[in-house]
């Protein structure tokens, strides 16, 4: 894990070759398949937008778990369902030119 100010080089993505400082360190919840294995084409939550879900949640630090209600929008049906997340690693927004921000995860980063 890196921390608040460590300078890194982003190697990966659309700021592939900036260099900046980190400013702030969030952890990431990957969605996980039936079997526990991460979902890597599943949604990914950020663990400070967890408070602003708008439907039923359970959140002990390190799983998250949403519950989606069935919906009904006319003769349109969705059927409820439950989705599961896992610690999946840590996010950073980097300051890459004096006020010009980037998130990045960790993947995304330079040794």
């Amino acid at each position: 894990m890196r921390s608040i100010g460590d300078y890194v080089t982003i190697e990966k993505g659309k700021a592939k070759g900036s260099r900046g400082k980190i400013v702030k360190v969030e952890k990431l919840f990957q969605e996980t398949l039936p079997n526990g294995e991460f979902d890597w084409s599943g949604l990914m939550t950020i663990e400070s937008s967890i408070p602003f879900i708008k439907v039923p949640y359970e959140f002990d630090g390190k799983t998250l778990i949403v519950k989606m209600p069935e919906t009904k929008i006319g003769n349109y049906v969705d059927n409820g369902c439950t989705r599961t997340s896992k610690f999946s690693g840590y996010g950073y927004t980097i300051d890459i030119n004096a006020g010009y921000f980037v998130f990045v995860s960790e993947n995304e980063l330079g040794e």
